[in-house]
C-alpha cells in the first residue's frame, strides 16, 4: 500500500503532508481525533458562517449549534425516512425537526470542544459516527439527555413525529416591487401603459406586463345597474402614485362604472378559500386571477417510497437516453434498447401493477375530499384516459405519473398530459375575478406560523 501512496506522491497527486498521514504507523494524537470530529460538526460554507454571526449578534445569550446536512441525510437513510420533493412541501418541516434531533445529539455528545470529549475518557477513542452505532446507545452529558437507546427510546418518538402530516403550511404574503413594467415597448395597438402621459397606445404603442403591487376588492355597477364585486389587480405604477391614481386606473383603464374600493389591499400570495378549496393568489391574466393550490398532498409511506424510486428511474432513462428504438430500427437495435430499459426496470423495481395502483390512487385523491373542489381539475380526463394509461410503456407511465403529481403541487407548475392525448399545460388554476360567481369566497389572513387566522367573507362586503 505504501508503494501506491508513494506513486501518487511522486506524480504530484498528493502533497507531502497527506503522504505522511497516509503512511504513518503511529497512533493518532488526541488533537487529530478532535480535529476530525470538528470537521464532522462544523459547517464550513461562508453563507452559513455569516448567518451564525448574525444569530450570535441578535441573541447574545444563546448558543449556535451547527448541524451538517450530511449527518441529517445519513440519519434519514439509516432509519428509512423517505423524502420525495415531488409529492409535497412538508419535507421542509421534517428536515427542520431532524436537524434539531441530530444537531442536539452531536452537540451533547461532543460539546463545543471535541478535544475535551477525547481526553476525558480514553475509551472515547473507540467512538463511531456511523448512524447504526452512534444512535444505538443513549447520549447524555451532565444530566442532559439527548438520546435514549432501545426500541422504546427516542427513536420511537422521532418515528411517530416523522410519520405525522398535520403540518401547518403558509406562504409569505408580499407587495409587488421592482420594475414597473416590461422595459421593451410594444408597437402601435399593443401594451397596457402609454409611452408617455397623454400618448395614444393605439397610435404609438406602449409598455406591457405591468407589475402587480397588490389586489383590491372593488364594488361597481354592471350592466343594467346590477351590483358587481370583483378582485382587481392594482399595478405598481399606479399604486406608487396614490389613491387618486388607483381610482383613475379602475375607472379609465379597467373601465369599471362607479368603482368603490371595499378592501384596499390584498397582498400577493394571500390565502383564499374559494368553493371549499384553499389557494394562494399569485397574479392575473386578463380578467382572471391566477392561484397556487394550498392543499398539501399526503400519501402512504410505501407509495412515497415507490414514487421516489420511480422518478429516479425516469431520470436514469433521460440521462442515458434510453428509449425504445423507432420503427425504422433493425431488430438488433430494438433488442438492445429493450435490454437497456429492462435493466433499469429491474434496478428500480418498476412494475405495471404498482403504476396502476399509483394512478388509481391519485385519481381517487383528485376526485374526493379536498381536491374535488379544485378549479381546473383533471379528474374527468384522468378517468377517461385510464385504459390509455394502462397501455403505455413503463417509462411513459412513470412520466405521466410525474406530471399528474404536478396537479397537486402548491406551486405554479402545470401538467403535460400529451401522452394521455390531452393538453401540455393542464391544471393551471385560473378563476374569474367576479366574486359573485362563486358559492364561497373567503380571504384568510394568517400569522407567519399559520397558528392564528382571521377570515373575511368577501361576498358580504
Amino acid at each position: 500500500m505504501h508503494s501506491f501512496w508513494k506513486l501518487l506522491y511522486d506524480k504530484g497527486f498528493i502533497d507531502e503532508r497527506k503522504y505522511q498521514r497516509l503512511t504513518r504507523s503511529t497512533q493518532l494524537r488526541d488533537e487529530e481525533l478532535a480535529g476530525f470530529i470538528s470537521r464532522q460538526l462544523v459547517e464550513t460554507r461562508q453563507s452559513t458562517k455569516a448567518v451564525a454571526t448574525i444569530l450570535k449578534t441578535a441573541y447574545q445569550n444563546s448558543e449556535v449549534v451547527y448541524v451538517k446536512a450530511g449527518n441529517v441525510s445519513d440519519f434519514r437513510q439509516q432509519f428509512k425516512f423517505v423524502k420525495c420533493r415531488e409529492v409535497n412541501d412538508l419535507h421542509h418541516a421534517k428536515d427542520a425537526y431532524l436537524n434539531i434531533v441530530v444537531g442536539n445529539c452531536y452537540h451533547v455528545k461532543f460539546t463545543a470542544n471535541p478535544l475535551n470529549f477525547i481526553t476525558k475518557n480514553q475509551d472515547n477513542r473507540r467512538y463511531s459516527l456511523k448512524p447504526e452505532i452512534f444512535y444505538k446507545f443513549s447520549i447524555k452529558r451532565d444530566g442532559e439527555i439527548a438520546w435514549l437507546g432501545g426500541e422504546d427510546g427516542t427513536m420511537a418518538t422521532v418515528a411517530r413525529t416523522m410519520h405525522k402530516n398535520n403540518i401547518l403550511f403558509t406562504r409569505q404574503a408580499v407587495e409587488g416591487k421592482g420594475e414597473l413594467f416590461d422595459q421593451q415597448p410594444l408597437k402601435a395597438k399593443g401594451g397596457q401603459l402609454p409611452l408617455k402621459a397623454g400618448l395614444s397606445i393605439e397610435k404609438y404603442g406602449g409598455y406591457n406586463s405591468l407589475t402587480t403591487a397588490y389586489f383590491a376588492v372593488v364594488k361597481s355597477e354592471g350592466k343594467k345597474g346590477a351590483v358587481q364585486l370583483s378582485i382587481e389587480a392594482i399595478p405598481l405604477v399606479y399604486a406608487k402614485q396614490g389613491e387618486i391614481a388607483v381610482q383613475k386606473y379602475l375607472t379609465e383603464v379597467v373601465q369599471l362604472c362607479k368603482p368603490e374600493i371595499m378592501l384596499p389591499k390584498i397582498k400577493k400570495y394571500s390565502l383564499f378559500k374559494i368553493n371549499g378549496f384553499p389557494m394562494h393568489i399569485s397574479g392575473r391574466t386578463g380578467n382572471r386571477m391566477l392561484f397556487y393550490g394550498a392543499g398539501q398532498l399526503c400519501l402512504d409511506e410505501a407509495d412515497v417510497d415507490y414514487l421516489k424510486k420511480a422518478l429516479k428511474y425516469e431520470n436514469d432513462i433521460a440521462e442515458n437516453e434510453l428509449v425504445i428504438a423507432d420503427k425504422n430500427s433493425d431488430d438488433i437495435q430494438k433488442q438492445q434498447a429493450q435490454k437497456n430499459l429492462d435493466y433499469y426496470n429491474q434496478k428500480w423495481r418498476i412494475s405495471r401493477k404498482v403504476n396502476m395502483h399509483i394512478y388509481d390512487m391519485l385519481l381517487a385523491k383528485s376526485g374526493n375530499n379536498l381536491y374535488k373542489n379544485r378549479p381546473a381539475s383533471q379528474t374527468t380526463d384522468l378517468q377517461e384516459q385510464r385504459e390509455f394509461f394502462e397501455k403505455l410503456s413503463l417509462a411513459n407511465q412513470i412520466h405521466v405519473i410525474g406530471e399528474v403529481l404536478k396537479l397537486f403541487k402548491c406551486a405554479s407548475a402545470s401538467a403535460n398530459l400529451k401522452l394521455l392525448d390531452k393538453g401540455n399545460a393542464c391544471g393551471v388554476i385560473k378563476v374569474s375575478n367576479n366574486i359573485l360567481k362563486f358559492k364561497q369566497c373567503v380571504l384568510i389572513n394568517q400569522s407567519p406560523t399559520g397558528v392564528f387566522e382571521q377570515e373575511v367573507d368577501l361576498m358580504k362586503l
